[in-house]
């Protein structure tokens, strides 16, 4: 939590500091002459219950084991400054007469011991810690909390991810079993060396499209190194077999994957988060004729309900970014429709993070005139069962990915996956009712926005595919499409 919060207060400090139009700088020493940054980091030490900095025996109020912990901590030191002052500038920092610890020693309330012994007062007993004052904040916090004692972390990038690993295929297939090699043995070596308590802290979550592997479900509890040594397929697998099973059936790769990698290397700028302008539903149709894409972000069935003629509905959630960066040209403008002011910040915030910052406006829903709006009709797998009983031939597609396709997928569906939908609309009727399903209703509402917008007649099937068979949709695992 300490090393959330820092990171937070990081982003706070550098989002307000960039509207004024200033800079925010968290460097140790940001000139070689002057006094350097002064953050440090403050640390208590708990056990049974009991601060063991405060109630002991010993000098100033230290328990037996605190005094232990002071005395590792201090003979640790120059070892772990590879972690609490990681950067060049931090030495230049660390200089006597400073307040900056330059020196290897602890004392009580000592500004210049590198070790200093903040006592508790009687009222409050708790409070007793230790400020590591030669740690600045340009460390990775969770890597220097886990160095001064408390539970370890281990940050697995995109390598071990959640019961599975990082694709081997982004950088080109001719290097792709090479990298799954090299995956192989990287995740192999990590998880057998760290203790099974470690806390695992991969750069992706469940369902990320930088999985090589499919995970099965999401995460509940702590993802611990102790978890993926039962589960993670390079693991379970010989390297041959996990060689075959990351070359065998790759998932789809989000198209403004391509801008992402020349971003990082080149180190993307921090968000502006400018402030932007609250439109007039009216002012849509100036803003679609110049371009800009119409991103509305209420729940589908609103959406259905009353929308504005060729928006997007794509609903503010754990897969906005991912399909808003798929599916809305990487350069192109766009203005939001949102439900509040909160879903219009929350939203620029996730897409600030994939470089999208080109926001013409916004609309609030509560202004859309619904009297004037489109419509079109939801339903479930039970509405489409009765269709198929009443002989109507419905036409229906699933926009689902090609993996969940092969493994299972209703026989009357003809397959368009959500990314190549707009490649397929030539083909697509205008004279009958489309009805478009996805896993769970996501994609197929973003689907059936898409087909809205071309004048087609959706049906937005929001439901879970797992219904479709017990209301005897047949599901077949035939390849043809």
């Amino acid at each position: 939590a300490a090393a959330d919060t820092h990171v937070l207060v990081k982003l706070i400090i550098s989002a307000v500091s960039a509207r004024h139009g200033l800079r925010a700088s968290f460097s140790p020493a940001v000139l070689a002459d002057n006094v350097g940054n002064g953050g440090h980091l403050h640390a208590s030490f708990w056990a049974d219950g009991g601060n063991l900095l405060a109630g002991g025996n010993r000098r100033h109020g230290l328990t037996e084991r605190g005094e232990s912990v002071m005395a590792g901590l201090l003979e640790s030191l120059p070892a772990l400054l590879a972690i609490g002052s990681p950067l060049p500038a931090s030495y230049l920092r660390l200089r006597p007469s400073r307040w900056a610890g330059a020196y290897q020693v602890w004392g009580r309330e000592n500004r210049e011991a590198a070790v200093r012994f903040i006592e508790a007062s009687p009222a409050h007993p708790a409070t007793a810690n230790v400020e590591l004052k030669c740690f600045d904040p340009s460390a990775n916090p969770y890597l220097l909390t886990g160095a001064a004692g408390t539970p370890s972390y281990v940050c697995t990038g995109g390598s071990v991810l959640l019961n599975g690993v990082g694709r081997t295929d982004l950088l080109g297939d001719e290097r792709a079993d090479e990298l799954a090699q090299a995956q192989w043995r990287s995740a192999r070596r990590l998880l057998s060396r760290l203790d099974a308590k470690t806390r695992v802290l991969p750069t992706h979550g469940f369902g990320s499209f930088c999985s090589a592997t499919p995970a099965t479900g999401a995460e509940t509890g702590d993802l611990t190194v102790g978890t993926e040594r039962r589960r993670n397929p390079a693991l379970r697998a010989d390297l041959e077999d996990f060689v075959a099973a990351l070359r065998a059936d790759r998932p789809p790769v989000p198209s403004y994957y391509r801008y992402m990698a020349p971003a990082n290397r080149r180190g993307a700028p921090g968000p502006l988060y400018r402030r932007v302008a609250r439109l007039a539903p009216d002012d849509l149709a100036h803003w679609m004729a110049t371009g800009s894409v119409i991103t509305d972000l209420r729940p589908r069935r609103a959406f259905a309900a009353g929308h504005h003629q060729g928006a997007l509905n794509i609903e503010l959630g754990d897969s906005f970014t991912t399909y808003f960066g798929w599916l809305v040209p990487y350069e192109a403008r766009y203005a939001l429709i949102a439900c509040s002011y909160e879903e219009v910040d929350k939203s620029r915030r996730l897409l600030a993070r994939i470089g999208r910052e080109l926001v013409s406006g916004f609309v609030l829903a509560s202004d859309l005139d619904l009297q004037r709006a489109m419509r079109y009709q939801t339903a479930t797998f039970a509405d489409l069962a009765a269709a198929v009983a009443r002989g109507e031939e419905p036409l229906v597609l699933d926009v689902r990915h090609g993996s969940e396709w092969r493994a299972g997928h209703l026989a009357v569906a003809r397959h368009t996956p959500l990314p190549e939908l707009e490649a397929h609309k030539s083909y697509l009727p205008s004279d009958r009712p489309i009805w478009v399903h996805c896993a769970a209703g996501f994609r197929a509402a973003i689907a059936a926005s898409q087909l809205s917008a071309w004048g087609m007649s959706p049906v937005l099937v929001d439901d879970l595919f797992e219904r479709a068979a017990p209301h005897r949709l047949r599901v077949t695992t035939s390849t043809s499409s």
